[in-house]
């Protein structure tokens, strides 16, 4: 893994209106995590070798490697499967990390289609989950990701 990737895996990359978004904070948080994993799954995906990508794919195929509802034909699970590899989360829901990626993209269209370009903010992975689990604490929600392991680093 190069420098870049250890980089990538470290920070959210989100756009700023994404603090705008949703009714919640935790819907807040569900969106900027669901697109900061399908995002670091596209850019990541599109420079890896072509072997690679067939091994992952082939991993992926195997029961109980990823969530139930994973479909192999969906660019979108496959950007968020390899995202959350990268940066290091467990995804329960492929379906609510979609639907969370494609809102957030749909507000960011919107907002930038009225007030022009829209900058990108990194968010170190840590002080995102760290306010993901002092919100769970305070409404016993639940999300479609996990904390990450500590070792999944490891498992690229």
């Amino acid at each position: 893994m190069n420098s870049n990737s250890k980089q990538r895996g470290t920070y959210f990359q989100v756009p700023l209106c994404a603090f705008a978004f949703g009714q919640s904070h935790g819907e807040r948080l569900d969106a900027i995590i669901s697109f900061g994993l399908v995002e670091t799954g596209l850019v990541c995906w599109r420079g890896m070798a072509n072997e690679k990508r067939a091994d992952l794919c082939k991993r992926w195929s195997q029961p109980g490697q990823v969530p139930r509802d994973y479909n192999p034909g969906n660019k979108l699970h496959i950007a968020a499967l390899y995202g959350a590899t990268v940066i290091g989360v467990n995804l329960v829901s492929l379906r609510a990390t979609q639907a969370q990626y494609e809102a957030l993209c749909r507000f960011r269209d919107e907002f930038v289609s009225r007030h022009g370009p829209e900058p990108l903010v990194r968010l170190k992975r840590e002080l995102i989950f760290e306010d993901l689990q002092r919100h769970r604490q305070q409404t016993a929600s639940g999300a479609h990701y996990t904390r990450p392991h500590p070792l999944a680093r490891a498992r690229l």
